[in-house]
């Protein structure tokens, strides 16, 4: 204890308990236990003090995302809340924590707990080692779907991924408007300024709308979401982008993306409109709105849609 904590002591009593027990027994043999695995200490060296210190830091060093992550094994979920339903250092270690673990206390009357301290301190370690690997899994897993959703060979590494990005949509967000958030995803793709690691959770936090230590279900969900929507529009321009390259900057050409997704499968098709061609497709255009000029949006767009189907069919 601290002088800071003696000085508290004295001026408020009130605020400390004192616990008594007798370090004997199988708890002697758990804590000798408990020091070898934690921290590759003797009971000469180490005390029970140094044991709660450091699973305190541990459980305090995990990101606010796991300390409310419901998906993980029971058991390893359990650990984890034993440290928040106890304020007793020796019920937490000797108690809570085995029995989290699937084994009994280790008391004094539970002779038969001594035969297991090795067991438990590995299923222990195992637990923990979960704990502290949720978010990093957290982060692959939105990394994989991120690949995914952009076509790309799964075995690319977050360093190989980020780069193939860069390289082939650098600048087309200058080619959309802020309308839907692809603007903003291409600038998050497009960040060079940071780590392989936070440049992923700067891409995690725009579409899940919470940086991604602090997700609920919710935010995971929506980032999820919101990633197979922006990547499939990303897609669309990088492709009509390619097209675009190729036409004569001085033939006044535009090209147009028409996509229609249906049951029966997507179709995607470029279409290329020239000075020549807009006053024919304007013609075209008056005749359609005159014939459909009477008819409610829905029924002009179903005809849109079968018009560009048969047309896909018939080319």
């Amino acid at each position: 204890m601290s002088l800071e904590h003696f000085e508290i002591l004295l001026k408020r009593p009130d605020l400390f308990s004192v616990e008594v027990f007798a370090m004997e027994g199988v708890k002697a043999n758990l804590f000798s236990h408990y020091l070898k695995k934690l921290l590759d200490k003797t009971p000469e060296d180490g005390s029970l003090l140094d044991i709660i210190k450091a699973l305190a830091r541990f459980i305090h060093s995990l990101p606010d995302y796991t300390q409310h992550i419901k998906n993980l094994d029971k058991q390893t979920l359990t650990v984890r809340d034993a440290f928040a339903k106890t304020q007793s250092p020796i019920q937490l270690l000797f108690e809570h924590l085995p029995k989290a673990c699937g084994f009994s206390a280790f008391t004094e009357d539970e002779l038969v707990a001594e035969k297991y301290p090795e067991e438990f301190m590995n299923a222990l370690v195992s637990h923990l080692k979960q704990l502290k690997q949720a978010y990093p899994d957290l982060l692959m897993n939105f990394q994989q779907q991120l690949t995914h959703a952009l076509k790309l060979e799964p075995t690319l590494s977050r360093a190989e991924l980020r780069q193939y990005i860069q390289q082939h949509y650098q600048g087309l967000d200058k080619y959309n408007h802020e309308r839907d958030g692809l603007q903003a995803f291409i600038k998050r793709l497009q960040n060079n300024k940071t780590d392989d690691e936070a440049w992923l959770e700067s891409i995690a936090a725009l579409l899940g709308k919470a940086p991604p230590n602090k997700w609920r279900a919710e935010h995971q969900a929506q980032a999820e979401y919101q990633l197979v929507q922006q990547c499939e529009r990303l897609l669309e321009l990088a492709k009509l982008h390619t097209h675009q390259l190729k036409i004569d900057p001085q033939s006044a050409c535009d090209a147009m993306l028409l996509r229609l997704v249906g049951a029966e499968g997507d179709i995607n098709q470029v279409v290329y409109v020239d000075n020549d061609s807009k006053p024919k497709v304007d013609s075209m255009l008056l005749d359609l709105k005159s014939s459909w000029k009477h008819q409610d949006r829905r029924l002009q767009l179903v005809a849109l849609a079968r018009m560009l189907k048969d047309l896909q069919e018939e080319s």
